[in-house]
């Protein structure tokens, strides 16, 4: 069965920098968020102005090429994710990790679960950092971003647990100060060495 390590969060708060981490991994490739690389309203813009790992340009890229035909091909994000991984196996192997760290994209959190081996890692930054740094950020009132990191997290857990997906719990300060020793636990907990 495929294992799919999925990164969930809130925007912010580490998951891209987690998912390159893993991606640096030999048997991992980290795919960024796959949610909005298959369902972006605007992919000609997205895969233009993207630069793939390889170092090519994402619409010159062998995989991202064909992601990009993916996102016009097939209406339902389920039918755009099952075709995606066909189209990793092909270009990494089967045996290749997927990392995808679409952080709250449930529409096909489940289907995930239901159908893959999916390792869920859960990152969380202190809900101060994190309101403050939206605060600069947007100007918005430090209250409301305290409450939206509170219902937002909650929201995050609530599917978790509604749908029984085991998860991996990270906070974003430790791994920053941490990283080797997060890394390591990441590793056990997604049965791979490290």
């Amino acid at each position: 069965m495929k294992k799919i390590i999925y990164i969930a969060g809130l925007g912010h708060s580490g998951s891209t920098v987690l998912d390159m981490s893993l991606g640096s991994h030999r048997s991992m490739t980290g795919l960024g968020e796959i949610c909005v690389s298959i369902n972006n309203r605007n992919p000609e813009k997205l895969y233009k102005n993207s630069t793939c790992s390889c170092g090519e340009k994402a619409e010159s890229c062998v995989f991202w090429k064909r992601v990009k035909d993916i996102s016009f091909s097939y209406k339902s994000t389920k039918e755009k994710y099952i075709k995606l991984i066909e189209v990793f196996n092909e270009t990494f192997g089967n045996e290749v990790i997927l990392v995808d760290s679409s952080k709250n994209s449930y529409l096909y959190l489940k289907y995930l679960n239901e159908n893959f081996d999916l390792r869920l890692v859960y990152i969380s930054r202190d809900f101060r950092s994190w309101s403050y740094a939206r605060h600069v950020r947007t100007g918005k009132p430090l209250f409301y971003l305290f409450l939206r990191w509170f219902l937002e997290n909650k929201k995050i857990l609530y599917v978790l647990k509604k749908n029984k997906i085991n998860f991996f719990k990270v906070g974003y300060e430790e791994f920053a100060m941490f990283p080797e020793f997060i890394l390591r636990h990441i590793s056990e907990y997604v049965d791979v060495k490290y």
